[in-house]
């Protein structure tokens, strides 16, 4: 039986350089999740009212508030963190967000517990090189570098035999 087979992509952190990706992206016709922390302490982190640019056209998905590598920090920091991150995109928006992505892609029992108990319907990681549906959705793996990314919307997903 033939799979079918999705190229899904992601853009994290976001720095304001990430509307030259959304410019080229939406270019092509293509989808995103844009996950997007409140603060970023290794770069800049783009405008609210770029934000709401790119929530236009594209998913936007939790990345905590202030970006701290959840593996590092205790499991009422990290329910902050993810939780923090979370309210602040939904009011900037004015909408739920469902996808979430680990800073770093570093995650442990902890901070999956925390994103589960967020609302979350999913999250990604780069801890495994994955190139394939993960049974947990919260587990969600990426080959070379996070390029794969979970998808809340598999309408957003690009069926790639075509």
């Amino acid at each position: 039986m033939d799979k079918a087979k999705y190229l899904t992509i992601s853009v994290d952190d976001g720095h304001p350089t990430d509307l030259r990706s959304a410019e080229l992206l939406s270019k092509y016709g293509l989808k995103a999740t844009f996950y997007i922390p409140k603060a970023n302490p290794e770069r800049g982190v783009m405008s609210e009212s770029n934000i709401k640019k790119i929530a236009e056209n594209f998913e936007i998905g939790g990345h905590t508030y202030s970006h701290q590598p959840l593996n590092r920090i205790d499991y009422d920091q990290i329910k902050k963190e993810v939780e923090d991150g979370k309210n602040w995109i939904e009011q900037l928006l004015g909408k739920e967000i469902i996808a979430f992505c680990y800073p770093q892609g570093k995650v442990n029992r902890l901070a999956l517990k925390a994103v589960k108990a967020s609302g979350f319907k999913g999250a990604r990681t780069c801890m495994y090189n994955l190139n394939d549906f993960p049974r947990d959705p919260f587990l969600w793996g990426g080959k070379y570098t996070c390029l794969f990314s979970f998808h809340t919307n598999t309408s957003q997903a690009r069926d790639i035999r075509k």
